[in-house]
């Protein structure tokens, strides 16, 4: 299991290439990839707040909507251990990286 600090950026920028793949700035990935954005997005907007994740789509390039999001996902994945094991799963399951 990823440490947290280490778990909250790599949902982040999972987050950002799915999101790209989605609109289509990256070589297409297939409906997989896309049901991995969706996936990820739809566990993320329950846990840490759909005005949080709405933020950064709208800006997810910027650096700030980057931080903050990760920011919000480490408090969450403090006070939620069974949230972690279950966004460490579908981190592993959908990274491009890992």
């Amino acid at each position: 299991m990823l440490p947290i600090p280490e778990l909250a950026a790599a949902t982040v920028a999972n987050l950002v290439y799915l999101s790209d793949v989605v609109d289509g700035t990256r070589a297409r990935g297939g409906d997989r990839l896309i049901g991995s954005y969706v996936r990820l997005k739809t566990r993320l907007t329950s846990q840490v707040g759909q005005e949080a994740l709405a933020s950064f789509e709208q800006r997810h390039a910027a650096p700030d909507a980057r931080a903050a999001l990760r920011q919000a996902l480490k408090s969450r994945l403090f006070e939620d251990p069974a949230f972690r094991a279950e966004l460490d799963g579908l981190v592993e399951e959908i990274s491009p990286w890992m």
